[in-house]
């Protein structure tokens, strides 16, 4: 996970008490594209405030916590789920009547409210104040400060609009009518998204692992680590678990150098007891029936002692009975030469003398 050492939006808020409107501007601006990214990939957001806003070494910002997201959310789109921080919250996450790509800005309106005032929006400061902060958000009229420009207070009017349609980034341009309100007359949004502009502060740090732009009452806790359940750490003897299993990723076959020795081994790795063996390379040249399924090529077990003759013919067990003349086609090649329409004796006996195990494929 990558390390923001320029520590929580959040952390330089409560520095600053309020961010002057270029400095809101600007982060306002970036957090635009990263939203206008995430909603092109059909994914919204829903956690939008200072907390999940970290700034990188260069005083970048990067959205964090993406634990409440929504994914295929495309077009008008809605989900019901109730969830957020409530002071950021759009009216119709709180009604449950269904949100989608617009309640995201909905809380860019209500962060940059709190960047530029000090505090969100509908936010209320008596004993019930979640209840009554809901109360504010879906009846209370915004209230703008007079010392706010009137672009900011435009632009936060037209983002903290309760009527999901009339609200600005809902219509068919979405991000792009955000970007294009006068608010923003000062932004390059090539430099934004390319992140070639300089930001209004840069962090100062003592090294890559600096955390003095984090908060101390966390950095100043102790560490903990996670407590080890030994009854998951493997034994000495759960090797033996995987007996039997005659399982090799395909994605390994090309990688493996396989040479064969006297006793039916193979140099794929001389510390494992037991190694396995398939060939991309086997014989195709079998008539295969439209009519009956195809089974895959099996791969074959090779130990100390040998072939594990058991294996060769365990694809379709209700085939094998001693009067069944529906004897499996077996396509081969054992040193070099191509055997065809084996049944299950003559392979046993070819198997059992050749110096090479064999390759096989079965087909019902």
């Amino acid at each position: 996970m990558e390390y923001l050492s320029g520590g929580e939006l959040f952390m330089q808020l409560e520095r600053e008490g309020i961010f002057l409107e270029e400095t809101a501007c600007f982060y306002v601006a970036e957090i635009i594209i990263a939203i206008q990214h995430l909603h092109s990939q059909g994914i919204i957001y829903r956690d939008l405030k200072p907390e999940n806003i970290l700034l990188d070494q260069d005083g970048h910002l990067k959205l964090t916590d993406l634990g409440l997201c929504k994914e295929n959310i495309h077009g008008d789109s809605v989900t019901h789920t109730f969830c957020g921080t409530i002071s950021y919250m759009a009216p119709e996450i709180l009604t449950r009547s269904g949100h989608g790509k617009p309640a995201d800005w909905w809380s860019l309106g209500a962060v940059m409210f709190d960047m530029i005032t000090g505090t969100p929006p509908f936010r209320a400061d008596s004993m019930d104040g979640a209840e009554d902060t809901v109360a504010n958000i879906l009846t209370r009229d915004l209230e703008i400060p007079l010392y706010i420009s009137m672009e900011a207070s435009d632009l936060l009017s037209k983002l903290l609009e309760r009527q999901v349609s009339s609200r600005l980034g809902s219509g068919l341009n979405e991000a792009e009518e955000i970007k294009n309100h006068c608010f923003f007359q000062q932004i390059d949004w090539k430099e934004i998204t390319n992140r070639t502009c300089e930001p209004p502060y840069i962090p100062i740090l003592s090294g890559a692992d600096d955390t003095t732009q984090f908060d101390s009452r966390f950095t100043d806790q102790p560490p903990v680590d996670t407590p080890v359940d030994d009854s998951f750490m493997p034994r000495d003897n759960d090797e033996f678990k995987f007996d039997g299993f005659t399982y090799i990723a395909p994605s390994l076959i090309d990688n493996l150098s396989v040479s064969p020795t006297r006793d039916h081994t193979f140099n794929i790795n001389q510390e494992m007891e037991t190694h396995y063996l398939s060939s991309p390379s086997l014989d195709r040249n079998v008539t295969r029936s439209n009519s009956v399924p195809v089974y895959q090529p099996r791969i074959v077990q090779a130990n100390h002692r040998g072939i594990d003759h058991s294996k060769l013919f365990d694809a379709c067990p209700q085939s094998f009975n001693n009067n069944s003349t529906n004897r499996p086609h077996v396509s081969t090649t054992v040193n070099g030469s191509n055997i065809l329409n084996q049944n299950q004796n003559e392979m046993m006996e070819v198997a059992s003398t050749s110096s090479i195990p064999p390759q096989i494929e079965l087909i019902q």
